[in-house]
């Protein structure tokens, strides 16, 4: 059974930490620059009165993400149990995105529009983080998954939603080695080398719709080179 991973935050202007279930914590940060800071994930109890859920996709999440235009699709539902505790923190679990699927239901990822104008990503056990859509719209989110589906142990899945424009992204490691991946749908994951650590991706880059380059470090959890199983 996948040990409890410790959420792994850098620069994130974090409004909530939701682990709403038990399960594995991914590593996910929003880039807005700063300081490196870990943050680890704690059960919360769900309030006792019924959050307001937003009842559309806002304009700005919208506008920046190609995926919330499209119509949902039987891969975006969230399983029942998930959608449940998903409502209370005012998150709709009907306007979810599939990021990242799975056979496993654990390791699937999502993004889900919240009330005031936050979006939440969410893995498949709850754990995840809220932010204000005008942060992601602009940066983007970036995690990570050591324990991912039908990874070896020396690999790690390395995923994230790109704002528009955004095409592809660049995934440099110490050694100097370079993965590149494409954006679909907002979308990119790729598994990558996790040992030895100088193979390990550190860096994300890409070109921004402006043509302005952009440079982020990946958050791996404490527990990267902890074995899964």
């Amino acid at each position: 059974m996948a040990q409890l991973r410790a959420l792994r935050f850098i620069g994130l202007l974090l409004v909530a930490v939701l682990v709403l279930g038990a399960g594995t914590a991914v590593a996910v940060t929003a880039m807005s620059g700063g300081d490196a800071n870990s943050a680890t994930g704690t059960e919360v109890t769900p309030p006792q009165t019924v959050a307001t859920l937003p009842s559309d996709v806002s304009a700005e999440v919208r506008d920046s993400f190609a995926v919330f235009r499209r119509p949902a699709s039987s891969a975006d539902r969230l399983d029942a149990d998930l959608a449940r505790r998903m409502r209370p923190i005012g998150a709709n679990p009907d306007l979810a995105r599939i990021l990242v699927d799975a056979p496993d239901p654990r390791h699937r990822y999502y993004a889900v529009p919240g009330r005031a104008d936050m979006l939440c990503f969410v893995d498949g056990t709850g754990s995840g983080s809220c932010l204000p859509a005008s942060i992601a719209a602009v940066r983007g989110t970036l995690g990570s998954d050591e324990c991912a589906f039908d990874l070896s142990e020396d690999e790690v899945l390395v995923y994230g939603l790109a704002p528009d424009g955004i095409d592809e992204v660049r995934l440099t490691a110490r050694n100097g080695d370079v993965t590149r991946v494409t954006v679909a749908d907002n979308m990119w994951k790729a598994s990558v080398a996790r040992r030895p650590a100088d193979a390990r991706p550190n860096t994300a880059e890409w070109v921004t719709r402006s043509g302005t380059p952009a440079s982020y470090a990946i958050p791996y959890s404490p527990d990267v080179n902890l074995p899964c199983r």
